[in-house]
């Protein structure tokens, strides 16, 4: 089964910015346009150790001019696997959570101690 993942990108437009500025003022972009960028991502975990990082579409349908705010990005994410997600819940504060897929497609948050226990479940699947 497969489930579908967004969040949003909280100053993903930053980045743009940054460009604008560090073309004006070399090497003082990062400066002038505050923060330069917010990370996020979401990663497939095959050990504890080992990650694969997978990429996602982004969606400017409701994004706000400037690219600041409104801006998500969606995942397919499939069941039998575990996630780590790191994603911007303010302008200053990012999360870092695992996930899974259920067989029913529904997605479900697990401590990271709960990993290790999840990899061998689902190897031995």
């Amino acid at each position: 089964m497969k489930a579908a993942l967004s969040f949003e990108l909280i100053g993903d437009g930053v980045k743009d910015q940054y460009r604008f500025y560090h073309r004006l003022y070399p090497g003082m972009g990062h400066f002038a346009a505050g923060i330069g960028k917010y990370p996020y991502w979401v990663k497939e975990v095959i050990t504890t150790s080992e990650k694969n990082l997978l990429s996602g579409r982004k969606d400017y349908t409701n994004a706000t001019r400037s690219g600041l705010r409104r801006v998500y990005i969606n995942y397919i994410l499939e069941s039998g696997h575990i996630y780590e997600v790191k994603k911007q819940v303010s302008w200053k504060r990012s999360m870092i959570c695992y996930i899974i897929v259920t067989d029913d497609g529904d997605i479900i948050e697990i401590q990271e101690d709960e990993v290790d226990k999840w990899i061998q479940k689902f190897k031995n699947k």
